[in-house]
């Protein structure tokens, strides 16, 4: 039984080559950023973050914007 078969997916690795998902990538983090600043002008975040790396830049935004949605 392969992997598709037992979990209902298959992963192919370097399937699409790296430089072929760089526009959708950059399309992507222009999109954060700019919710980003739509946040932060409302007051729902205190800082940007935009000195860290992309995921980890999403999850501090992500979790500085869902304690504010708690508080």
């Amino acid at each position: 039984m392969n992997t598709y078969e037992r979990d209902g997916y298959q992963l192919i690795r370097q399937a699409i080559p790296p430089t072929d998902l760089q526009p959708f990538r950059q399309c992507i983090q222009t999109q954060v950023g700019i919710h980003a600043q739509q946040l932060m002008e409302i007051g729902d975040l205190d800082e940007l973050y935009e000195d860290l790396p992309f995921g980890h830049r999403l999850a501090a935004l992500h979790a500085d914007n869902e304690l504010r949605l708690r508080s």
